[in-house]
Protein backbone atom coordinates (compact mmCIF):
# COMPACT_ATOMS: atom_id res chain seq x y z
CA UNK A 1 0.00 0.00 0.00
CA UNK A 2 1.31 3.44 -0.94
CA UNK A 3 0.43 5.12 2.36
CA UNK A 4 2.23 2.50 4.44
CA UNK A 5 5.37 2.79 2.30
CA UNK A 6 6.37 6.03 4.05
CA UNK A 7 8.79 5.52 6.92
CA UNK A 8 7.07 8.21 9.03
CA UNK A 9 3.76 6.33 8.90
CA UNK A 10 3.59 3.37 11.24
CA UNK A 11 -0.11 2.58 11.40
CA UNK A 12 -3.06 3.41 9.15
CA UNK A 13 -6.65 2.85 10.16
CA UNK A 14 -8.76 0.83 7.76
CA UNK A 15 -11.22 3.71 7.58
CA UNK A 16 -8.47 6.05 6.34
CA UNK A 17 -7.56 3.63 3.56
CA UNK A 18 -11.23 3.34 2.61
CA UNK A 19 -11.64 7.13 2.49
CA UNK A 20 -8.50 7.51 0.36
CA UNK A 21 -9.75 4.85 -2.06
CA UNK A 22 -13.17 6.52 -2.34
CA UNK A 23 -11.55 9.92 -2.91
CA UNK A 24 -9.39 8.49 -5.71
CA UNK A 25 -12.42 6.78 -7.22
CA UNK A 26 -14.37 10.05 -7.11
CA UNK A 27 -11.51 11.95 -8.73
CA UNK A 28 -11.21 9.45 -11.59
CA UNK A 29 -14.98 9.61 -12.10
CA UNK A 30 -14.84 13.43 -12.24
CA UNK A 31 -11.98 13.37 -14.73
CA UNK A 32 -13.82 10.88 -16.93
CA UNK A 33 -17.11 12.81 -16.80
CA UNK A 34 -15.33 15.98 -17.90
CA UNK A 35 -13.50 14.11 -20.67
CA UNK A 36 -16.75 12.55 -21.90
CA UNK A 37 -18.41 15.96 -21.90
CA UNK A 38 -15.58 17.36 -24.05
CA UNK A 39 -15.37 14.31 -26.33
CA UNK A 40 -16.89 14.09 -29.78
CA UNK A 41 -17.67 10.42 -29.14
CA UNK A 42 -20.02 10.25 -26.14
CA UNK A 43 -19.50 6.50 -25.77
CA UNK A 44 -15.76 6.41 -25.03
CA UNK A 45 -12.90 8.54 -23.77
CA UNK A 46 -9.66 8.62 -25.72
CA UNK A 47 -6.28 9.97 -24.66
CA UNK A 48 -6.73 13.28 -26.52
CA UNK A 49 -9.98 13.85 -24.59
CA UNK A 50 -8.17 13.43 -21.26
CA UNK A 51 -5.25 15.59 -22.39
CA UNK A 52 -7.69 18.31 -23.48
CA UNK A 53 -9.44 18.35 -20.11
CA UNK A 54 -6.14 18.44 -18.23
CA UNK A 55 -4.63 21.20 -20.37
CA UNK A 56 -7.76 23.40 -20.30
CA UNK A 57 -8.66 23.06 -16.63
CA UNK A 58 -6.60 24.91 -14.01
CA UNK A 59 -7.68 22.52 -11.25
CA UNK A 60 -6.06 19.66 -13.22
CA UNK A 61 -2.75 21.49 -13.63
CA UNK A 62 -0.93 18.96 -11.45
CA UNK A 63 -1.59 16.29 -14.12
CA UNK A 64 -0.11 18.23 -17.04
CA UNK A 65 3.24 16.43 -16.84
CA UNK A 66 1.52 13.04 -16.74
CA UNK A 67 -1.16 13.61 -19.39
CA UNK A 68 0.33 16.09 -21.87
CA UNK A 69 -1.23 16.79 -25.27
CA UNK A 70 -0.02 14.40 -27.95
CA UNK A 71 2.44 15.76 -30.46
CA UNK A 72 3.85 14.13 -33.56
CA UNK A 73 7.52 13.28 -33.94
CA UNK A 74 8.19 16.29 -36.18
CA UNK A 75 6.89 18.67 -33.53
CA UNK A 76 8.96 16.90 -30.88
CA UNK A 77 12.13 17.14 -32.97
CA UNK A 78 11.51 20.86 -33.51
CA UNK A 79 11.08 21.41 -29.76
CA UNK A 80 14.25 19.43 -29.11
CA UNK A 81 16.16 21.46 -31.72
CA UNK A 82 15.03 24.76 -30.16
CA UNK A 83 16.03 23.53 -26.68
CA UNK A 84 19.50 22.53 -27.94
CA UNK A 85 19.95 25.90 -29.64
CA UNK A 86 18.90 27.65 -26.44
CA UNK A 87 21.45 25.63 -24.43
CA UNK A 88 24.19 26.49 -26.96
CA UNK A 89 23.37 30.18 -26.66
CA UNK A 90 23.57 30.00 -22.87
CA UNK A 91 26.91 28.17 -23.10
CA UNK A 92 28.26 30.86 -25.44
CA UNK A 93 27.13 33.62 -23.07
CA UNK A 94 28.83 31.84 -20.16
CA UNK A 95 32.11 31.73 -22.12
CA UNK A 96 32.07 35.51 -22.57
Amino acid sequence: MVIKSYAQVSNIANEACFVMAKAAEGFVALLLRQALKASDNKMQVDYPDLANVVSNNDSMEFLRDFIPPKINSGEYLEILKRAEEHERMIALEDEL
